[in-house]
């Protein structure tokens, strides 16, 4: 298959959850496509940058001089659409598509769409507390026609401390009930789906974990990638 475009990651968000992404492109081509050769992939080219902490931190607006340099820097390679491998920014993402010429493929758009395609109306969403203070899953959703729903104040002191734990490199059997628990109340309020909205939580939680299903933005992302680039 001959590659159509160049792909362009702005990762480092975490460093870890870029590498999920990258491997995720790769095992699609591998099951997919029955990639063999390295001629066989398509040209990837990712900038990982070192942003300031998006996580804990109250105030984030500050990090968008680096997100403008950082896609500036894929455009300035050669790549033909970017992804930003980092749910708590994607409220920044309208205006910095005025930064560059090509596109940037935003996540809460992408993974609505999949959840309208399985004809949910009501989804919950675990991400950090500033994707959910900037609300940009909610406004896509409303296009949709479709309702978020987040957990509670101490639920969300529990998720932060769990990202912060998978951005570290731990992995610990608690943090994984408790997100376990978190699912299972967001289902008893009424959520048809769980957003896994934050790119750091797949490397803890997958859908063998979950009875009700999981929609995993990193592999929403790395969907999107190969049918930008191939058409698919």
């Amino acid at each position: 298959m001959a590659n159509k475009k160049i792909v362009g990651i702005l990762g480092g968000m975490g460093p870890e959850a870029t590498a999920d992404l990258y491997m995720r492109i790769i095992r699609i081509f591998q099951t997919k496509y029955n990639a063999k050769f390295d001629s066989d992939y398509p040209q990837i080219i990712i900038n990982s940058i070192p942003l300031p902490d998006v996580v804990e931190a109250e105030k984030i607006d500050g990090v968008y001089t680096y997100l403008a340099n950082g896609i500036k820097t894929l455009e300035a390679a050669g790549v033909d659409f970017i992804v930003i491998d980092c749910n708590t920014v994607q409220f920044l993402v309208p205006s910095l598509r005025e930064d560059v010429t090509i596109p940037i493929i935003g996540i809460p758009e992408e993974t609505l769409k999949v959840a309208k395609s399985y004809g949910f109306n009501n989804v919950g969403l675990l991400a950090t507390k500033n994707t959910i203070k900037m609300k940009a899953f909610e406004k896509e959703a409303a296009r949709f026609g479709m309702a978020i729903l987040v957990p509670g104040p101490e639920q969300q002191n529990v998720i932060t401390d769990i990202i912060m734990n998978v951005l570290s490199g731990n992995r610990f059997e608690q943090d994984k009930s408790a997100l376990r628990q978190i699912i299972k109340e967001l289902e008893s309020r009424g959520a048809e789906a769980i957003i896994v909205g934050c790119t750091d939580l797949p490397l803890i939680i997958n859908n063998n974990d979950s009875k009700v299903l999981l929609l995993d933005t990193t592999e929403v992302l790395a969907q999107a990638c190969i049918r930008e680039a191939f058409g698919d």
